[in-house]
């Protein structure tokens, strides 16, 4: 097999999303302290915030890609406040439920109650902007839009001093129920973000 070395990655390079990328890790070491405001509001645009306005001829873009544009991912978040859902477009948060409800959404036992947790819910539709897609295509598509989301959330943490980790393991129709999905509309994966334990 014809194989031919690469050269070192410059791995001391001042390029802040460099070291982000370099640094990235899963911590699940997470305190309960509260995120501030700013954070929040940071982590929302990091996973799907607009970045161009749309117009009457293309829709909007976002900090991520999809599949000809088609945004089938959307972001919720709860707190111990309440569940919102991120409206990307104004920068808005939506209440959809006043109260505590994160202690019923994992089910690993490292985040029974984390401070901050994120909901990538999918639409299915059965197309991609314009195109027609399968079932198995269209989890693709799907799971590839929150795979850019929430590494963009991972490198804001990283590039921030918080701790990630991206949750498999969830009562998926708890949380259905507590957003109150519609029947096309799909929990598919959550993310915890917070502040790290002091040891």
């Amino acid at each position: 097999m014809n194989k031919r070395l690469l050269v070192d990655p410059l791995r001391d390079r001042e390029n802040i999303l460099y070291k982000s990328m370099i640094e990235r890790r899963t911590k699940r070491q997470i305190s309960n302290a509260v995120l501030p405001e700013q954070v929040i509001s940071d982590l929302l645009f990091s996973a799907c915030g607009e970045t161009k306005k749309g117009t009457k001829r293309a829709k909007n873009k976002r900090t991520i890609p999809s599949s000809c544009n088609s945004q089938k991912v959307c972001v919720y978040y709860a707190d111990k406040t309440g569940v919102y859902k991120y409206l990307e477009k104004s920068h808005e948060i939506e209440l959809i439920k006043t109260g505590d409800y994160r202690k019923g959404m994992c089910r690993q036992k490292f985040f029974i109650n984390p401070p901050f947790i994120l909901l990538y819910v999918a639409t299915k539709s059965g197309k991609s902007g314009v195109i027609k897609v399968n079932d198995s295509m269209e989890a693709l598509l799907v799971g590839t839009e929150i795979g850019a989301m929430s590494q963009n959330v991972s490198l804001y943490c990283s590039a921030n001093e918080l701790s990630t980790t991206l949750i498999a393991l969830n009562n998926v129709e708890y949380i259905s129920d507590t957003l109150g999905l519609k029947e096309n509309e799909v929990f598919i994966y959550s993310q915890v973000v917070g502040y790290p334990k002091k040891k």
